[in-house]
């Protein structure tokens, strides 16, 4: 407070003790009390010195009264009852009075603080242990204590100023009691969808519904995810809720309604279960299933107590009309198809090129789609994947693949020793192209793919040097190159030009792109891919001119010990490539090798084995087969070393 602030509330207080305050006034130091911390503690000060010099007046006093407590008190310069003093030295001994106040009530300050300290601890403590301390008897009056009491807005009665934090309040429940009876109404609800979700799945299972069948099992485990949800919500509650066994994603349905599907064909077992479900109507009855879950047998029993609108929809499943295609076989257990088998299916046809699923026959190709999409078959589809595409299919569309690939191999060269640049047009519409060697009175002789041909001059027409069609060709394969549709144009240009070594060419380029390409397989003269029978590879065929079956393993052996010896003396791809061709430059054989997995990229990048140098490899390609080549392990170096050893005989003998 201000000193004249300070001053007046002497005055106030003065008046008050001597119960001199008007209602104006009275007002005004309740104010100040209820906004000032100093002046309550002054105040409390006055009121007890005020009691201790009541004290003294009533063991001195002569003069018997029966005035109250407060009355009793004299104050300099008043008379009880007047609003004036009396004369000119009373208001001087008042002045001097209050003054002295003032300083009595300064100096009393830092003794107010310590006791509001101590009565803070006896309260702060005291309510800790349960009980509220007894407040000071200090002989306050009733309006006293309401004016120290009140403290100040927005503080607690009987505080003295100090502001307590307000309780918390009570958390707000989670869920009432009609929800939680909702939340567990929604628990068995989805339930009885989950299990009549998997009785029509089960049903399109039978009858090879696959579209249908896939929908339905992301439904249920769509229905198990909403269970779990709704128990978590109830448990955050403290409220339990015991679910009896249901159905589950990939739970296979092997008896039902007291039949025995094993014992019976799939579209059988579809119209059992399609009749149950088109008869269903809902009530206490207990149904008992038959399943296998994993490596697992149980059986679990179904009720539907209500017919909910979504088990209705359901039971009306449009797809339960459909008569599908059922096997002609016996129901049997499905089980997980081995992952490594169906990695080596996939990566069999990933590292072919596009096109050679379709040369399955139509019931290997579904039957192949279907098992790997579920990744579960019964142990015959187990079989038929071994046999039949990891045994048969697929080795055969290698040896078509690798044969397509030294083909263009073996085209490239050649088609680097064209000597098409002139051309010479005959009067009879023919013309032949080459190149002119020589040049006679009567005749031109030139030289073509054929040899050399002479052509009499009273024949020719015209004469075109440095036109022929085939100085084109490299420019727009440059131009095509990777490109299926550019190089399928260039492909129907050489024909027109009768361009037969580019047609050739272009073609084979294509297969190597697309296997199915019906117009590249047309101008190679190539038919629809074979499947071999047999496990595995077949045995090489024999060559004409290869000594037969028993040379071709000799070459092979040879090329296998040459490649063990170098592998192990040296780690270094440009050491490895330039001894593998060395020592095999007296090798040949009919027979193209097949390029294990790892070596694919390697011969992409290589090229002709016989022209390959790795010194004029540009930077990009040198760091991709460095980056290739340190990713093999010593078994992979060591069977590319061969590859590339049978590789290099393989192109020495097409070129002979």
């Amino acid at each position: 407070m201000t000193p004249e602030k300070r001053e007046r509330f002497a005055i106030l207080v003065e008046r008050r003790l001597a119960d001199l305050l008007s209602a104006t006034e009275m007002d005004e130091l309740s104010g100040m009390l209820e906004t000032s911390d100093e002046a309550r503690q002054l105040y409390l000060r006055a009121v007890e010195f005020h009691m201790d010099l009541e004290t003294v007046s009533a063991a001195t006093s002569t003069v018997a009264s029966s005035a109250s407590p407060r009355s009793s008190i004299g104050i300099p310069g008043l008379t009880l009852g007047s609003n004036v003093p009396e004369s000119h030295d009373a208001v001087i001994d008042g002045n001097r009075f209050r003054r002295w106040m003032v300083q009595f009530a300064s100096s009393s300050v830092a003794a107010g603080f310590i006791l509001v300290a101590i009565l803070f601890g006896l309260f702060f403590f005291g309510s800790r242990a349960g009980k509220a301390p007894e407040a000071p008897d200090l002989g306050l009056t009733p309006r006293d204590r309401g004016l120290i009491n009140s403290g100040g807005p927005g503080q607690r009665p009987g505080s003295l100023g100090i502001k307590a934090p307000p309780p918390p309040p009570p958390p707000s429940a989670l869920y009432n009691s009609l929800q939680i009876q909702e939340l567990r109404h929604a628990v068995y609800a989805n339930v009885w969808l989950i299990n009549m979700t998997t009785l029509v799945s089960e049903c399109m299972r039978y009858r090879n519904l696959t579209n249908e069948w896939a929908q339905l099992q992301a439904d249920v485990a769509n229905y198990d995810r909403k269970i779990k949800s709704t128990l978590g919500e109830l448990a955050k509650v403290g409220e339990k809720q015991a679910v009896e066994t249901y159905l589950q994603q990939g739970d296979q349905i092997l008896g039902f309604a007291q039949r025995d599907f094993t014992a019976m064909k799939p579209g059988e077992a579809a119209q059992i279960l399609n009749t149950w479900i088109n008869n269903w109507r809902a009530g206490p009855a207990l149904e008992q299933v038959n399943v296998a879950r994993g490596d697992k047998k149980l059986t679990i029993y179904l009720e539907f107590p209500e017919d909910t609108k979504e088990l209705l929809t359901l039971a009306r499943y449009p797809a339960l009309r459909l008569a599908g295609d059922p096997g002609t076989g016996i129901v049997t257990e499905q089980v997980a198809i081995p992952a490594d088998m169906l990695k080596n299916v996939n990566g069999g046809f990933e590292s072919l090129p596009s096109g050679y699923r379709g040369y399955l026959i139509p019931a290997d190709r579904k039957r192949l789609e279907e098992l790997s999409l579920n990744k579960r078959g019964s142990s015959d589809d187990v079989e038929w994947l071994k046999a039949r595409i990891l045994g048969e299919a697929l080795p055969s569309f290698q040896r078509e693949a690798d044969m397509i690939r030294s083909k263009v191999l073996e085209l490239e060269p050649k088609l680097k020793e064209s000597v098409a640049s002139d051309v010479i047009n005959r009067k009879n519409g023919t013309k032949v192209e080459g190149q002119i060697i020589e040049e006679t009175e009567t005749y031109i002789k030139i030289k073509t793919r054929f040899g050399a041909v002479p052509i009499p001059k009273d024949e020719i027409a015209k004469v075109e040097k440095g036109k022929g069609s085939a100085t084109e060709f490299p420019k727009q394969f440059t131009a095509a190159k990777g490109d299926l549709v550019k190089l399928t144009s260039l492909l129907a240009w050489c024909a027109e030009k009768n361009l037969k070594l580019e047609k050739e060419y272009v073609g084979y380029v294509i297969l190597t792109l697309d296997a199915s390409h019906e117009k590249a397989r047309a101008a190679v003269g190539l038919g629809r891919p074979a499947i071999a029978p047999g496990s595995g590879p077949s045995n090489p065929p024999k060559s004409p001119g290869d000594g037969g079956g028993a040379r071709l393993e000799a070459v092979d052996r040879t090329v296998e010990i040459i490649a063990n010896d170098v592998t192990s003396r040296n780690q270094v791809f440009t050491d490895v490539v330039t001894e593998m061709r060395r020592r095999t430059e007296t090798l040949t054989t009919g027979q193209p090798p097949m390029a294990p997995d790892k070596a694919v990229k390697g011969a992409t990048l290589i090229g002709n084995p016989l022209t390959f140098k790795p010194s004029e490899l540009t930077v990009p390609t040198a760091m991709e087969i460095g980056s290739w080549w340190s990713q093999l392990s010593t078994d992979e170096r060591r069977q590319f070393a061969k590859y590339y050893g049978l590789w290099c005989a393989y192109t020495r003998a097409i070129k002979k």
